[in-house]
């Protein structure tokens, strides 16, 4: 799962932010994956932002994701909350 998390957020992630040296950003997100929805990622926030438009590309790259499968607890879907730290090099 992790390389595919891995491999979706570098096809996806875009940026036409330029530094004249190279900078390593951490955006931190967090998200609901839900049960009623089979697995859907849902209320996608910054808990730790860098700017704005960095911010809105890690939000738009986790809407991106396909269903997960959803966690369980006792034998039945549980939605469950999640946090995925982003690092944007930029050069």
């Amino acid at each position: 799962m992790r390389i595919i998390l891995l491999i979706l957020l570098l096809v996806n992630i875009t940026s036409e932010i330029h530094a004249s040296k190279t900078y390593d950003l951490k955006v931190e997100l967090r998200f609901i994956e839900t049960k009623e929805k089979n697995g859907v990622i849902s209320h996608v926030r910054v808990v730790k932002g860098v700017s704005q438009a960095i911010d809105y590309e890690a939000k738009r790259v986790v809407r991106l994701m396909p269903k997960w499968n959803p966690a369980h607890c006792n034998g039945e879907p549980a939605r469950t909350n999640y946090s995925l730290p982003i690092i944007f090099t930029l050069q």
